[in-house]
């Protein structure tokens, strides 16, 4: 086998062994939507405004299993805010039918599912912008508030694999490994 294949091979195989995302959809999520100065959870169908149609809707939780068929979460007061899953994206909307100040409010998503991921923002209309973390198992999404005109602001997110730190191990292996490869190819070469 000539060097180069053999380096391709070697390279892919160690490559290939970093674990894949194994995506959302089957998997169970609680969340939260809570208003500045506020307290009562606005996706607990117990507090009421969770317009039907939502997987949180009555009479669900606020614990649902995420679909790639409908949309999780929802509430329905002075504006429609939605929190909706796919099997690597959360897409949060807002969607305000009069103008008005609206409360800075709290989103929070907890899955195990979520456990090793990365949250990367893909797109956001949101004036003034969100802001979004995710720690362990826990998403947590805020937006300051602000005087809004009738319309809609949109945010999309990417769920995915965030690798797992290993301190320089595998490139380490893998340079070991490929010098290893080249040396044997040139004994060889010597050795004919």
């Amino acid at each position: 086998m000539k060097l180069p294949r053999l380096l391709a091979l070697t390279a892919a195989s160690l490559l290939a062994s970093v674990p894949a995302f194994a995506g959302l959809i089957g998997a169970t999520v609680t969340g939260t939507l809570i208003f500045e100065n506020g307290f009562l959870n606005r996706f607990d169908p117990g507090n009421g405004n969770v317009p039907a149609g939502y997987l949180n809707s009555s009479p669900g939780t606020n614990t649902v299993v995420i679909s790639g068929a409908a949309t999780e979460f929802g509430y329905q007061g002075g504006s429609l805010i939605t929190a909706n899953f796919s099997e690597t994206q959360l897409f949060i909307t807002t969607d305000y039918s009069q103008p008005s100040t609206y409360s800075p409010w709290t989103m929070t998503f907890s899955s195990s599912a979520f456990g090793g991921q990365a949250l990367n923002l893909v797109s956001e209309s949101y004036a003034p912008g969100l802001t979004a973390s995710l720690s362990g198992d826990l998403i947590t999404i805020n937006w300051a508030g602000a005087v809004v005109f009738p319309g809609g602001m949109r945010a999309t997110y990417n769920l995915g694999s965030a690798g797992v730190p290993d301190g320089g191990a595998t490139a380490a292996l893998l340079a070991v490994t490929l010098l290893a490869l080249a040396a044997s190819q040139r004994w060889l070469k010597l050795a004919r």
